[in-house]
């Protein structure tokens, strides 16, 4: 059974606080948080605050305009945070010339938050999955022209895509350090983990097997309320057998 995964603190944006998400996440059973945003408090507090709650700084996306304009403020924090690795959530990327642009970039990135020992990788949505000629879709311009950048698969997004996402784990073996967990439904539906059609014991033996450090559990929609969601992937996630 799994006992470490992670929960994706957007999955709990309707709650106030940040502080109370990650209690709220504790207490589900979730052992680490990705973060979306501080909410302003600083990194040694915030190491305090998971130390305190027993939980791991397993992630956090940091949004593009961050990384352009402070990427050593941003690497800064991650370090005093104790937070383990680091992704751009997502960038404009709509067609090669874009993609080779923004590979330049994040290969920059993942340079400076790597020399730190912190990997940094790329959250893609559907659209990175788009044509991009010579049988490349977008993603794979990123990828082929980089390497120290990392793919945060996100495997609701490859699936609404019509990508396999256990086809895209093993073609970029040893590039997938992170893995978003989210289901995917009836009408191309975000529902709980569980209640829909990929096999995530398969992704998770896969990706455990290539080198992914962290399972990460995101909610973007919800069939109940957000906290009893989450409660519910906890507990998928605890039964998930990898045998």
């Amino acid at each position: 059974t799994m006992k470490d995964f992670s929960l994706q603190l957007y999955s709990l944006r309707e709650v106030p606080t940040l502080r109370q998400r990650m209690e709220i996440a504790a207490q589900a059973g979730y052992t680490g948080v990705e973060f979306a945003g501080y909410d302003g408090i600083a990194g040694p507090e915030m190491r305090r605050l998971l130390a305190s709650l027993g939980l791991r700084g397993t992630g956090s996306h940091i949004a593009y305009d961050a990384l352009r304009d402070d990427l050593d403020g941003c690497v800064r924090y991650c370090l005093e945070a104790g937070i383990t690795s680091a992704a751009c959530p997502g960038c404009e990327m709509n067609d090669r010339d874009q993609a080779l642009a923004q590979a330049e970039f994040l290969e920059a990135c993942a340079e400076r938050f790597g020399a730190e020992g912190i990997p940094f990788a790329y959250h893609n949505h559907a659209h990175e999955f788009a044509d991009a000629g010579n049988g490349e879709t977008l993603f794979d311009v990123l990828l082929h022209n980089t390497s120290k950048l990392g793919a945060e698969l996100d495997v609701f997004w490859a699936a609404y895509a019509g990508v396999d996402p256990l086809a895209f784990i093993q073609t970029y073996a040893g590039r997938v350090p992170l893995l978003h967990f989210k289901e995917f439904g009836a009408e191309n539906a975000n529902v709980e983990l569980g209640r829909g059609c990929l096999d995530f014991a398969a992704l998770a033996r896969a990706g455990l097997a290539q080198g992914t450090r962290e399972l990460i559990v995101e909610q973007e929609q919800y069939t109940m309320p957000p906290e009893e969601s989450i409660r519910v992937d906890a507990a998928y996630m605890q039964a998930l057998t990898l045998a």
